[in-house]
């Protein structure tokens, strides 16, 4: 009975918003879908099964709920052409409830404005932000579900756009010790619009397993976590993380990726000082646009 409940939630939270799915054309929003957290990245952000971080606010709503107290965690990336991207979330976990609050800032300025013959018109900027509010629950002691809340702004040169949108997630903790199954509905909203112009927000399904286990000759648990995310826009993609504690304050993270035009490998480290966490990530781009770095500080409060 318990499994068949299992794989129920699991193949509902997949299955309820793929009304119309075929017909959603192009999305907006794109820093929706750049993830939190360097540990979570360095880990090829395959991360909604793992979420036990303050980083659960962006990928699954349900790793609220846990025994990691309550955390803060600074992110900051800076990708191509000096854009940049900041957030912070905070949560309060505990074993049978949990809440976050995130904020996310995608900016950038001075970009070269031009025509569609590519003649210089002066320059522009744009402003992305997110102001989210996750609260997890335990359903059963198998079970936690999660949900999050969050209101939408962007700003390109002096046009502005507005949207609220929701996630929707669960966790399953299944009969082999360690072996967890987690999936995420992300960014489920309405259209915003610039001007006349709408656009779909980027909504994403993810859906994967994580085990993690004790090794007598490793200061910290392995783990190993795989997962499948469906882009509204795009096709179904791969993700494939690693995370191995191999002395008592350094943490190794290796990711692979495929589906992507750009990127597939990417690597990590983390350095757990008491209450403090330092993590990077490094994420190489198979193009002229360059690499990307991110960084991640977490403490616990």
């Amino acid at each position: 009975m318990k499994m068949r409940v299992t794989l129920l939630v699991f193949a509902l939270l997949l299955a309820a918003p793929t009304a119309g799915w075929t017909e959603a054309g192009q999305t907006g929003l794109t820093f929706l879908k750049l993830g939190h957290g360097a540990r979570a990245v360095g880990m090829g952000g395959a991360f909604c099964s793992v979420a036990d971080d303050a980083s659960t606010t962006y990928w699954n709503p349900a790793g609220c709920v846990g025994d990691y107290g309550a955390e803060v965690l600074l992110n900051q990336v800076t990708w191509f052409q000096d854009v940049r991207m900041e957030n912070i979330a905070v949560v309060r976990s505990r074993t049978d409830q949990g809440y976050g609050l995130s904020l996310t800032a995608l900016h950038a300025g001075d970009l070269d404005l031009r025509d569609i013959e590519g003649n210089p018109l002066g320059h522009f900027s744009f402003f992305d932000f997110a102001l989210q509010a996750s609260y997890g629950r335990k359903l059963a002691e198998w079970l936690t579900a999660g949900v999050s809340a969050k209101a939408l702004y962007e700003k390109i040169d002096e046009e502005t756009a507005t949207g609220f949108a929701v996630d929707l997630g669960t966790m399953i903790d299944l009969p082999l010790p360690g072996l967890r199954m987690g999936a995420c509905v992300q960014h489920l909203g309405s259209k915003m619009k610039f001007i006349e112009e709408s656009f779909d927000l980027p909504l994403t399904l993810r859906g994967g397993l994580a085990y993690g286990r004790e090794v007598s000759f490793l200061s910290d648990e392995m783990v190993v976590a795989f997962e499948v995310q469906k882009p509204r826009e795009d096709d179904v993609k791969t993700h494939l993380g690693i995370e191995v504690g191999v002395v008592e304050r350094l943490a190794l993270r290796f990711g692979y990726r495929s589906g992507y035009d750009n990127q597939n490998v990417s690597v990590g480290v983390g350095i757990p000082v008491e209450k403090f966490r330092l993590d990077y990530a490094f994420v190489p781009f198979y193009s002229d646009l360059g690499d990307t770095h991110r960084l991640s500080f977490a403490i616990q409060i």
